[in-house]
């Protein structure tokens, strides 16, 4: 991130931009240094320089940040992890994979030490060691003080009239990317940060989960095999002319994997993000993938693993952005209704080896056709299902509260917009179609009877004005709105027009049927979904709204699923599961 201690101010729009200095730092530790032989002897440790160090830092400061001040803004990072923690790296030999684990956790005399797979995995530990006071290991709820995996509420006691005091454990300064910001010391922010407004009462729902709704399946472009084996599809001419629900070629064949291992910029420089399910180019057609690594350092290259089944053997592919859209720029092709053995049943029910014998008398060319229609059938479940991440604790008796939601193919975190769903009683004949409605997501939370996911949070829409209007402050929303505004203002300026977010309702809860899937900012997505729409955007002085050529979510044509322990689990039986613990890191 470009906020480390040792940022300089900038000139923003002739006025200087500052950085403050006091991230998050925590006091107390109970980190116990370790002799190398109780170590894992394959866990190298990393120089205390290694930038991925950083990459921790900021996760964690980031979820930190969330957790103690919900309505900020501003970006927060660690400035160092708690003493005696450290982190040591396992290189794959087979495909350079690199998998970090955190070392510092106490234990016995003569036991071996135990490690944090990733930082959402230390988070509940690091969010009991700031609570200062009196801490007891039965309180914590990480997966090394609480393996049995019982639900803890890590919540923060609040008082309802204060602003919430920081624990004694932790002292907190925030950085900040955005424009013209005031210096902030950690006074102003003890002082200054509203209590986040009380839970949404639950609504009236009944107790099975609703499906999200179905769009019309999409024609096929070929005529369905006659003999019983999966071919191709043609893949479109090129990107500029792709239709709305483009249905991608399958390829029938994956790449080698790079040896190099993948770094990357931080998380809001990039448009995809870990564990999402995404279409990738190979060759001259498209492919689906889900991502395990995602870049932290120039050149941008992601790591994914292909969607296919688990006894079919597949390397990972390392793709740039350019080659890369958001599952739900194309249709997922039907399956070849020929092979009724797919029909309706979960990845995980169907014995694919014998399948794959049966089928393809072991021809190399009609495994890999098998395959494709195994990635056809696991993109459709993955759509139609969701998996929480992040548990932040209890909202009454009867639901959770989650930091982050794996949301079909994509993820999505509280304090985040999504594309949001409208009924016709609330939308309104005079709003521009070019411009998207989104929800600022408050809480991220799921009924426990009957596990039913909602979305609470502030509906915004975009609304175009002369130049000469003032200005309101929005400092509060999403980096990724107030990024929107600067773009489409700097294009409708030589038109003397610029855009402002309007709210359209404030705390309304909406189930997962309304959220269309990610807000994307529209200088990332429209040059990688169409760059000559984009040159278009750029010489006429007017944006369409790309984002309403995208799917919805839960449009794919198959059976609904609801929820999933995790992401690892919505996935096995369509990966190897060698990849498995790759996939559950990036929660």
């Amino acid at each position: 991130m470009a906020n480390r201690k040792d940022s300089k101010p900038s000139a923003t729009n002739g006025q200087i931009q500052e950085f403050p200095e006091h991230p998050f730092r925590i006091l107390a530790s109970d980190g116990q240094p370790w002799e190398d032989s109780k170590i894992n002897r394959h866990h190298e440790r990393l120089p205390d320089q290694d930038p991925r160090y950083d990459q921790w830092k900021d996760k964690l400061g980031s979820m930190l940040g969330r957790q103690l001040f919900p309505k900020d803004e501003r970006i927060f990072y660690l400035e160092s992890l708690p003493s005696n923690y450290h982190l040591r790296v396992k290189v794959n030999g087979k495909d350079g994979r690199q998998d970090l684990y955190l070392y510092g956790y106490p234990g016995d005399k003569g036991s071996v030490a135990k490690s944090y797979r990733s930082p959402a995995d230390f988070f509940p530990h690091l969010l009991w060691l700031s609570r200062g006071g009196e801490r007891k290991r039965e309180d914590c709820s990480c997966s090394l003080c609480n393996p049995s995996g019982k639900p803890r509420s890590m919540l923060m006691p609040m008082s309802d009239t204060s602003a919430p005091a920081l624990p004694a454990a932790a002292i907190a300064g925030p950085t900040t990317v955005m424009h013209n910001s005031p210096k902030t010391s950690v006074k102003d922010i003890t002082s200054a940060v509203p209590h986040p407004p009380p839970p949404p009462s639950l609504p009236k729902t009944k107790a099975t989960t609703p499906a999200p709704p179905k769009a019309p399946p999409q024609p096929a472009t070929n005529p369905p095999p006659t003999n019983g084996t999966p071919v191709p599809l043609p893949v479109p001419p090129s990107t500029a002319s792709e239709p709305k629900n483009p249905v991608p070629a399958a390829v029938t064949t994956a790449p080698s994997v790079s040896q190099t291992p993948s770094r990357s910029p931080p998380h809001t420089d990039t448009i995809f993000r870990g564990g999402e399910v995404v279409w990738y180019k190979n060759n001259h057609a498209w492919r689906l993938g889900i991502i395990i690594s995602v870049p932290i350092m120039a050149p941008v290259q992601y790591t994914l693993v292909p969607l296919a089944h688990n006894k079919f053997h597949v390397e990972c592919v390392e793709k740039p952005e350019t080659d890369m859209r958001p599952f739900l720029a194309f249709s997922v092709p039907q399956l070849n209704k020929s092979i009724s053995e797919l029909n309706g049943r979960p990845m995980a029910n169907i014995d694919w080896e014998t399948l794959q014998v049966q089928l393809t008398q072991n021809d190399p060319q009609r495994k890999e056709m098998l395959a494709l229609e195994a990635s056809k059938l696991a993109a459709t479940l993955i759509d139609h299902s969701y998996s929480t991440f992040n548990p932040i604790g209890q909202l009454g008796a009867d639901a959770e509260v989650f930091g982050g939601v794996f949301l079909g193919a994509e993820k999505v975190c509280i304090g985040e917009a999504v594309r949001l769903l409208l009924p016709p009683e609330e939308q309104n004949s005079q709003w521009s179609t070019s411009v998207p409605v989104v929800m600022v997501i408050k809480q991220i939370w799921v009924k426990s009877h009957d596990e039913i996911l909602l979305f609470s949070g502030d509906v915004w829409r975009l609304q175009e004005l002369d130049l000469q209007q003032p200005v309101p402050g929005h400092q509060h929303l999403p980096i990724a709105m107030q990024q929107e505004k600067l773009f489409r203002d700097e294009v409708l300026r030589p038109r003397g027009l610029r855009v402002d977010w309007v709210l359209v309702a404030g705390n309304v809860t909406k189930e997962q049927q309304a959220v269309r899937g990610r807000f994307y900012e529209t200088n990332k997505l429209a040059p990688i979904l169409n760059p000559e729409t984009f040159q278009h955007f750029l010489a006429q002085g007017a944006v369409a709204d790309l984002q309403s050529l995208l799917n919805n979510r839960g449009d794919s044509n198959g059976p609904y699923v609801g929820r999933k322990v995790d992401r690892a689990a919505t996935v096995a039986g369509a990966i190897p599961d060698e990849f498995l613990s790759s996939v559950a890191h990036t929660s």
